[in-house]
């Protein structure tokens, strides 16, 4: 009974972290424009002319997914450390959560770094 407690709330914080943080503006202005090449044509919704651009579109987009996660993962775990009522296989559960929250946020700040290196030393 507990677990299904648990898991309404981790669902609730999940999609209420899930509508706060990402901005839904697609179509904002209420106007959708038909593509121009015609009709069935197909246009780029990248909008990327390179495979460099398309890889910093890329990472930049997982880079705005993974800040907002690692925070909710950081939160889960708070919440999952301060429940456990003193439970030692809780309390290893909820460092682990939040350990590796941190390992998976360090990934993505060295990710995003490792592209600018690699330019860098590429001279590009």
């Amino acid at each position: 009974m507990i677990k299904n407690i648990f898991k309404k709330i981790y669902l609730f914080i999940f999609s209420i972290s899930f509508f706060g943080f990402f901005p839904f503006n697609v179509f904002a202005n209420g106007t959708i424009t038909p593509p121009t090449g015609g009709a069935g044509s197909i246009t780029n919704p990248l909008n990327a002319t390179s495979f460099k651009t398309l890889i910093n579109d890329i990472a930049g987009w997982i880079f705005m997914i993974a800040i907002p996660l690692a925070t909710l993962m950081f939160l889960i775990g708070g919440f999952m450390f301060l429940v456990s009522g003193g439970n030692e296989q809780k309390v290893t559960q909820a460092k682990k959560t939040m350990i590796w929250a941190a390992v998976g946020l360090a990934i993505c700040l060295i990710g995003a770094g490792f592209t600018s290196i690699i330019r860098q030393l590429l001279g590009a």
